[in-house]
C-alpha cells in the first residue's frame, strides 16, 4: 500500500534526523559525564535499532569528525 510506504519512510526520516541530532549532541560537548553517554548510546540503540557496539561506532566517528572539522 502507497500510504503504508510514504509512512514508513518518513517515520524513518524522523528517526534519522533524531539519531543525528544526539549525534551531534556528542560531538559539540566533551565534557558529557558517563551517564550522559550511556543514555544517548541506548537512544541510538532503540532508535536506529542496534547493537550497543554500533552505537558506540557512531559515537566514535562522530568525535573523528569534530576533529577534523
Amino acid at each position: 500500500d502507497l500510504h503504508l510506504s510514504i509512512r514508513r519512510q518518513r517515520q524513518m526520516c524522523i528517526r534519522d534526523r533524531i539519531a543525528a541530532l544526539l549525534i551531534h549532541a556528542a560531538k559539540i560537548d566533551e565534557h558529557y559525564t558517563d551517564i550522559e553517554k550511556k543514555i544517548i548510546n541506548k537512544a541510538l540503540m532503540d532508535l536506529m535499532n542496534i547493537t550497543s557496539d554500533q552505537a558506540e561506532d557512531l559515537m566514535v566517528l562522530a568525535q573523528v569528525a569534530k576533529s577534523i572539522a
